[in-house]
C-alpha cells in the first residue's frame, strides 16, 4: 500500500516540495487510522491504551429483605431486622465479606461504594455501616449513615479519576453495621461496588 505522493527513480532531483508533500502524506495517514486498519493479532497492549481500563459493578445482598414463611406474606409483611448496638467498627457486628479477583499483573480500583437500606426504622439516618479493607476502615471510623429509602455513597468527588484504593488479588473487603444513638432497624441492605479494573491483553 502507497501512503506518499512522491516516489523517486534514478537520478531524479529531491526537492523541498516533494519532501513536504510526502511528509504530510505520511501524518494524514497516521492521525487518520481506524480500527479497521489495525488488524485484530496486530498484538497492542493494555499498557498501550490511552484509556485501558473497564469499569464493573458488582451487587451484594448484605441483608436480604426479611419477611415471614411464605412469599406472599414476606411481601406484605416483611419483618425488619434491629441494628446492633454498635457504635465503633471495633465492636460492629460483621455482615458479609467480599474477596476481590485481580487477574495477575493487572490493576483493579475500588471507584465507589453505594448502599441502600430499606425502610430504616425508628430513627432514620442512625444506622451506619463500616467497611474494611484488609482490616482498615475505609472512609473515616463514624461509619457510612443509612439513610432510609435512598442511595448513600462512599466515594470521592471523581469516582473514576480518583479512586479509593487500590485492590489487589484476593484483598478482602469486611462489612460491619450498627447504629449511632438511637436504636433502629432496616428490612434490607444493597451494596453495590464500582470497581475499575485494568484491560487484559
Amino acid at each position: 500500500m502507497t501512503i506518499v505522493t512522491k516516489t523517486w527513480s534514478g537520478s531524479e532531483a529531491l526537492t523541498t516540495a516533494d519532501l513536504n508533500t510526502n511528509f504530510t502524506d505520511i501524518e494524514d495517514y497516521v492521525t487518520g487510522l481506524t480500527n479497521g486498519d489495525i488488524a485484530q493479532d496486530a498484538g497492542i497492549t493494555s499498557d498501550k491504551l490511552l484509556d485501558k481500563y473497564a469499569p464493573s459493578m458488582v451487587v451484594i445482598k448484605l441483608l436480604p429483605v426479611f419477611g415471614n414463611a411464605t412469599f406472599l406474606s414476606s411481601i406484605t409483611s416483611p419483618t425488619a431486622v434491629t441494628c446492633p448496638a454498635q457504635t465503633a467498627v471495633g465492636s460492629a457486628q460483621t455482615l458479609g465479606k467480599f474477596k476481590v479477583p485481580v487477574p495477575s499483573g493487572k490493576r483493579c480500583f475500588l471507584c465507589a461504594v453505594a448502599l441502600h437500606a430499606t425502610d430504616v426504622t425508628g430513627s432514620p439516618g442512625q444506622a451506619r455501616v463500616w467497611i474494611l479493607h484488609q482490616g482498615s476502615t475505609i472512609g473515616g471510623s463514624g461509619g457510612a449513615d443509612l439513610s432510609a429509602d435512598t442511595w448513600n455513597y462512599l466515594r470521592n468527588s471523581s469516582p473514576f479519576a480518583s479512586p479509593l484504593l487500590a485492590l489487589a488479588h484476593d484483598d478482602e473487603l469486611e462489612f460491619r453495621i450498627g447504629y449511632n444513638g438511637t436504636a433502629c432497624a432496616i428490612l434490607g441492605l444493597t451494596a453495590v461496588l464500582a470497581l475499575k479494573y485494568e484491560l487484559t491483553s
